[in-house]
């Protein structure tokens, strides 16, 4: 009659057996009743603790089906996540400690289980994650027993580096960077002497394991009917990265020496020649990825080396820098540049310039203490500038190709191959490129201006386009480390907006899009051919809005031309205005009260968006449709304002038309 509804209402006395479930669910209750550690309430969670450890121990060596039942499963549920909640909310370091002591907490820890129970699995590892948090110069030794080179926490944890649920993986992640952190002389040791190797070996092992899988996915998928899970993989892999990348900037020179060696001699080389391996376009991806975002010295600098010197002599000599400079041919550079030839397509040439780009960007790679002749430099003997010739010429022709008006070589492309040229042929804001490259650019600009003509009079939007392109040009430069986030750019390049895929990263669809690419392509070699001469831009945008006038603007019309009319609404309205058209704008005024030869704007709209027609009924009207600026990618053509202005006489109807027209 007094049993409580609660599941763990059994729990309010202490049960006579120690060692049973009963007595559990009565440790939980007094846990879930004292969250918040006191000088109070001290002594009894440290108790409570050693009672929750003991009965543990005992099912360990005695009867370990009680936990395996399902009511002893939810007991322990609801046990770790106390005790996840007790261990967060500690703050004081003294509590800490007393809770600590006597090893109760670890022989948690250390208990056996049953992590086939998802709710078990993920308390579990979130309860070791919140002591993780704990750590410091001090608590270290309550979790590491230097005399029995014991480190339950870590150990227990890295078991779980590569189980199913993405949760545990990053909790896993997070502990051990939280480990590392610490600075104990020996616990270091003892995870470089212990755990480091074989640690390291299975997370090297695990990724490569996962590249394969990204390698199948993009090799399975040309119909891009797998995007979501090429999205996941993608992003685990730069999750795996960054991880490697937060390891290797704590500047542990042991742990970043075992480190080091896995990563190089069993997964980066081996991409190239490792069985299974997988295609050029995800090895120069992943490569890419690799130099964007890790900037340890010692790896990015032996695998640049490698890239830009290497022969094939690697595979079977391993990666000291005396082997690598020895070497004479240059197999994978040679790959790298001869995926640049893209007159097909820019499939590959994408990531071969995005591996030259982190290349150069990576702050780790050192490239003037490389042979950078290789690369970025090729002395010329009659001045002192150098470039490398065979580079520049690759990207004058992906530049030139672009331009053409069957061209399959997308914006993003485009963009990067300027970038990659100006990076090689600048300094100190001067150009140093050759006569005969210069000239090259400026014939594929006046091949881009050529192809734009085709669309000049066959859109009905064209200065609309126009304008959009170049605001969504500068407003949007190219990121290439966002770029390479995108799992789109591993697929094919396809032509159709409906697989989402944004305009720059997809070829062009319909003549609204070519028109777009065309006018795209004209302001990026036009902004080079600037660049390079070391000329600014004058003419662009052909709108400047701070020069435009706005509505409510005060004007002085002396010496302006003005046209009284009455603008008639298709409602009826009629308002009576004075019509003054400037160089790119409509501006209907009315007088300033308090200024003589002065007028306030009532209304604007650009000259480019205005529609007028005769009225065959009255030779004093006409017809103005002014429409409101259109973004390229906008359906319809929505009116700011479409009345009929009625003038004084069929004279200055007449006047007002051919201003019309002269614009």
């Amino acid at each position: 009659m007094f049993r409580s509804r609660s599941w763990f209402g059994g729990g309010l006395w202490k049960p006579k057996n120690p060692h049973s479930l009963e007595h559990l669910k009565y440790l939980y209750n007094v846990l879930s009743k004292n969250q918040v550690v006191s000088e109070n309430n001290r002594g009894l969670l440290v108790e409570t603790l050693r009672s929750i450890a003991e009965i543990l121990i005992w099912g360990d060596q005695n009867d370990s089906s009680i936990m395996k039942q399902k009511c002893g499963s939810y007991v322990c549920v609801q046990l770790l996540q106390t005790l996840n909640i007790l261990f967060e909310n500690i703050r004081n370091e003294t509590s800490l400690y007393y809770l600590l002591s006597n090893n109760h907490v670890n022989s948690i820890i250390v208990h056996k289980f049953d992590f086939s129970d998802e709710e078990v699995m993920a308390y579990y590892i979130s309860f070791l994650k919140t002591l993780s948090l704990k750590l410091n110069a001090h608590t270290i030794h309550f979790f590491y027993n230097e005399h029995t080179n014991d480190f339950p926490l870590y150990t227990e944890a890295i078991q779980f580096f590569n189980h199913p649920e993405s949760m545990v993986r990053i909790a896993v992640r997070t502990l051990t960077l939280n480990v590392y952190r610490v600075e104990d002389r020996s616990m270091l040791q003892f995870i470089r002497d212990k755990t480091a190797a074989p640690y390291f070996s299975n997370l090297v092992w695990f990724i490569g394991n996962h590249v394969l899988e990204l390698d199948s996915c993009v090799r399975n998928d040309a119909d891009h009917q797998s995007q979501n899970r090429l999205s996941d993989l993608v992003a685990e892999h730069l999750d795996h990265l960054h991880y490697l990348n937060d390891i290797l900037c704590l500047d542990i020179s042991d742990l970043n020496q075992v480190l080091t060696d896995h990563l190089l001699n069993k997964l980066l080389i081996p991409l190239y020649d490792a069985k299974p391996h997988v295609s050029s376009v995800v090895s120069l991806f992943l490569l890419s990825q690799v130099f964007l975002i890790i900037t340890h010295e010692p790896l990015v600098r032996v695998l640049a080396r490698i890239i830009l010197t290497g022969n094939m002599d690697i595979f079977s000599q391993g990666t000291s820098d005396k082997t690598v400079a020895s070497l004479v041919d240059k197999p994978f550079l040679e790959m790298v540049f001869n995926t640049l030839q893209c007159s097909e397509n820019d499939y590959a040439a994408l990531f071969a310039l995005c591996l030259l780009y982190a290349l150069g960007h990576n702050k780790g790679t050192h490239l003037k203490k490389i042979n950078t002749c290789a690369l970025f430099r090729h002395k010329r003997q009659e001045t002192k500038h150098w470039y490398n010739i065979l580079l520049v010429e690759k990207l004058i022709k992906i530049i030139s190709y672009s331009c053409q008006s069957n061209s399959r070589i997308r914006l993003v492309t485009l963009e990067l191959s300027i970038r990659l040229l100006t990076q090689l042929v600048m300094k100190n804001s001067q150009s140093f490129l050759h006569d005969c490259h210069l000239a090259a650019i400026e014939g594929a600009k006046e091949e881009s201006t050529a192809l734009l003509r085709n669309f000049y009079k066959s859109e009905e939007i064209f200065l609309d386009m126009f304008e959009d392109e170049y605001n969504e040009l500068v407003k949007k430069p190219l990121n290439v480390e966002w770029l390479m986030m995108d799992h789109n750019i591993l697929l094919p390049p396809t032509g159709t907006p409906m697989t989402g895929i944004h305009f720059n990263k997809r070829l062009a669809c319909g003549e609204v899009e070519r028109a777009r690419r065309a006018i795209r392509v004209f302001f990026l070699v036009r902004e080079l051919s600037l660049t390079l001469r070391g000329e600014e831009e004058g003419q662009l945008p052909l709108t400047n809005p701070q020069a435009c006038v706005q509505v409510d603007n005060v004007l002085d019309l002396n010496n302006s031309d003005l046209i009284a009319c009455t603008v008639a609404s298709k409602e009826g309205q009629k308002i009576r205005r004075f019509l003054v058209i400037d160089v790119i704008q409509l501006i209907l005024v009315e007088p300033d009260t308090r200024r003589l030869g002065w007028g306030v704007a009532k209304f604007v709209g650009f000259l480019q968006d205005i529609e007028v027609t005769g009225d065959k009924d009255d030779s004093r009207c006409l017809h103005i449709t002014i429409h409101r600026p259109l973004s390229s990618s906008a359906a319809n053509r929505v009116p700011l304002l479409s009345a009929k202005f009625i003038f004084d006489d069929h004279i200055r109807c007449m006047a007002a038309n051919q201003r019309f027209v002269r614009r």
